[in-house]
């Protein structure tokens, strides 16, 4: 059951208390006493922490509705109090506290925090006509404690989002420029074979020929062999050269393959045997895509993003799309302004659509650098 899933050890902790606090009240409770009402308000509370807590990615709900279920978990705590003539009880509200920075701003969270601290023990007070400052205030600090407590995590699990996500694409860009590095060492191992081998070559096959001329029997027979022999190794050396400067392909899948989203599952739909020439158009595919990236992870309630790369005799197409939810009318800010340029100084083409809400890029960028109106 997908509500199930993906229970971490503050889950299992908030849940072990609230067992233990529902345990001791039905052990210490009067077995005359109504029962059912008590266990059906710590079934809601637990449900509704349930539900609130549980990630986009298995259990769709709105934010709206989450608000609702956060609302149902301390109603029913603040119901238990009224009914329930326990000491132990605020730490339903604490669990409740632990819970808010998920969902709002700190300084929100704590506002709220500290409202239901002095709503609670000023309704203690009010029903057992006893002074509960004291324990307010107690109760308060572990209050805000779980808050700060959460509210640190968060911050820690979101930085550490960010560098995974940023040391992937540093990983990408060191395999782009790795390759980079071996195309430019190519050409550089063919400039050289070309310019002082095939020279050297060159002259060795021009002067034995004259020496063919100014010899006579089996010694012109020698120099006609060595003639021959020197013409098929400058014929090999160009071809060694030629075979270098041709294969100058960029191995663009493995980059791509590098890229990473936390909680973003990126689907490739790249054939193998696909090269890329030209560094600036593998920089420019490998940069649109990491944009497309962090604008789906900031904007979009997106579990998983498409990326398409296709190749035909003149163009590269690629398509970037996700399955999250976008407005109709988009605004181009600097990364969405950045890609377009980057395809744009290329000769591409660059357009954006939100078709059923959701946000598709189509790149068109030209193999030899110009584009043709189709």
């Amino acid at each position: 059951m997908k509500l199930l899933q993906h229970f971490d050890f503050a889950d299992a902790a908030a849940i072990g208390t609230w067992a233990i606090i529902a345990g001791v009240t039905f052990y210490v409770l009067p077995y005359e006493s109504d029962l059912w009402a008590y266990m059906s308000l710590f079934c809601c509370y637990l449900g509704c922490f349930i539900a609130a807590t549980r990630k986009a990615s298995d259990f769709e709900i709105s934010l709206n509705i989450r608000y609702a279920f956060l609302i149902g978990q301390i109603t029913s705590a603040f119901v238990l109090m009224v009914l329930l003539p326990f000491d132990f009880l605020p730490i339903l509200s604490i669990i409740w506290a632990a819970v808010l920075p998920a969902f709002f701003r700190f300084k929100v969270a704590l506002f709220m925090v500290i409202s239901v601290v002095i709503a609670w023990f000023s309704l203690e007070a009010y029903l057992t006509k006893e002074n509960t400052f004291f324990a307010g205030l107690l109760f308060g600090t572990f209050h805000i404690f779980a808050l700060m407590a959460h509210h640190q995590t968060i911050l820690a699990t979101r930085a550490k989002e960010v560098l995974e996500q940023k040391n992937a694409e540093l990983l990408a860009t060191q395999h782009l420029l790795a390759e980079a590095n071996k195309q430019s060492e190519r050409t550089r191992i063919a400039r050289d074979l070309h310019d002082l081998l095939g020279h050297h070559l060159t002259a060795l096959t021009i002067n034995l020929q004259v020496a063919s001329h100014l010899t006579e029997g089996e010694a012109k027979d020698k120099v006609l062999q060595c003639h021959q022999l020197s013409k098929l190794l400058l014929s090999d050396v160009r071809e060694a050269v030629s075979t270098l400067r041709d294969n100058q392909q960029l191995d663009l899948l493995t980059a791509l393959k590098t890229l990473h989203a936390p909680g973003l599952k990126i689907v490739l739909n790249v054939k193998d045997q696909l090269s890329v020439e030209d560094l600036q158009i593998a920089e420019t595919i490998l940069r649109c895509c990491q944009e497309a990236l962090t604008n789906t992870l900031r904007h979009s309630k997106a579990t998983a993003i498409f990326i398409t790369l296709t190749v035909d005799n003149s163009h590269y197409h690629l398509t970037i799309q996700d399955n999250g939810s976008a407005p109709l009318h988009i605004n181009m800010g600097n990364g969405l302004k950045g890609m377009k340029e980057r395809v744009e100084q290329l000769n591409g083409r660059f357009s954006l659509s939100t078709s059923a809400n959701v946000l598709a890029y189509d790149i068109v960028l030209p193999k030899n650098g110009v584009t043709h109106e189709q």
